[in-house]
């Protein structure tokens, strides 16, 4: 009878075991779960973001008559001020460069949104930085935003640039189209037609 009494006060090492494998898996559901949430959070204010800059490069560009602050086709432009200097881990000249200038893009879209909200940064699955939204000009063909040879000169489409956290994310528009694909990163393209 002794024995019986005290068995029944602990556990089996198998009952811990087994006790200590559920509570780990729940733990790792949650956390994936909270992963996702948190991406479509930061994701829902990037989208609440970009339209207000949608709206800031429409009235812009109707008030200038068409695309400001592009000289060329090549000229995609960061919106809002980075510590950088660039909006994306682009290298190429022209491509994701801020225009602080005086009288350059910044400057022209303060009229119609003063304060730049600035988007938050986020890593790319493959280590690349993402901050904000590019400026620039491009053609619709009916599937992809293309841009015309360097030498053309505006009068085209002005469009936002930016990315969303996450593979396969909706951009967020109805006339949005996603881009180019990187590892965790969906690349959005929104046009802002004025005519």
């Amino acid at each position: 009878m002794t024995n019986n009494i005290l068995r029944s006060k602990g556990f089996t090492l198998v009952e811990i075991l087994i006790a200590v494998f559920i509570i780990s898996l729940l733990a790792g559901v949650i956390s994936v779960s909270i992963k996702k949430v948190h991406i479509k959070s930061d994701n829902t204010a990037r989208l609440q973001q970009m339209e207000e800059y949608q709206n800031a490069v429409f009235f812009m560009v109707r008030d200038n008559g068409g695309p400001a602050g592009l000289a060329s086709w090549d000229d995609v432009w960061c919106i809002g001020v980075y510590p950088s200097g660039k909006c994306s881990f682009f290298n190429v000249t022209n491509w994701g460069n801020t225009d602080n200038s005086p009288g350059g893009l910044n400057d022209h879209l303060k009229v119609y949104l003063p304060s730049l909200p600035t988007l938050k940064p986020f890593k790319s699955s493959a280590g690349k930085t993402w901050n904000g939204p590019m400026y620039g000009c491009g053609n619709y063909d009916g599937t992809t935003w293309v841009s015309a040879p360097s030498n053309t000169v505006p009068p085209c489409t002005p469009m936002l640039k930016y990315a969303l956290e996450g593979d396969n994310q909706e951009c967020g528009f109805p006339e949005a189209v996603a881009d180019d694909a990187y590892s965790g990163v969906t690349y959005c393209i929104l046009p802002v037609p004025y005519f």
